[in-house]
């Protein structure tokens, strides 16, 4: 397999390896180092997440197309163009927003979603606002009710500015 592969356990970020070309970023936005292991069973009862990473596009879409009998068990979705995650279920950005809004004793009616990649789509599907990001894929932004600038663009301001403060 052209991919490594991340492990998130017990709030622990586990890879495959130290060098591949996104552990950098991951070590940034998880504020943690890896730890480095090619065994992950031990983990099998506690796995919050799995994170396949490749920037070989086919790699992932064949990837995700060997886990499809596993779909009813998990949600398997793209988060960016180079990581393919496998979550509970229940664990993907539809029942998030689901719950955040609970919470907050919000209906979802009242809420907004800005997304880009494929994960984004079930949160698009629960919010009464769901706007895609410019740079998105063009099946995401197909996916959302507006589609704003990209991140280069500052895509954010523009979709809160000329979006969601005008309703």
């Amino acid at each position: 397999m052209d991919a490594d592969i991340w492990v998130f356990a017990d709030d622990i970020w586990y890879a495959s390896t130290a060098s591949g070309g996104h552990v950098g970023s991951e070590r940034i936005a998880s504020d943690q180092e890896p730890v480095i292991t090619t065994d992950f069973t031990a983990l099998y009862d506690r796995v919050d997440k799995i994170t396949f990473v490749s920037d070989a596009p086919q790699v992932l879409i064949d990837l995700r197309s060997s886990l499809k009998a596993f779909e009813a068990q998990a949600t398997i979705m793209q988060s960016q163009t180079y990581y393919l995650d496998v979550t509970a279920s229940v664990g993907n950005k539809g029942d998030g927003i689901t719950l955040l809004a609970d919470a907050m004793d919000t209906p979802l009616s009242a809420t907004c979603a800005i997304g880009d990649q494929a994960n984004d789509v079930p949160m698009f599907a629960r919010a009464a606002v769901s706007i895609a990001m410019g740079q998105g894929p063009e099946e995401v932004r197909a996916k959302a009710d507006h589609v704003t600038g990209g991140n280069d663009a500052d895509g954010v301001a523009q979709a809160i500015a000329e979006i969601i403060l005008k309703r």
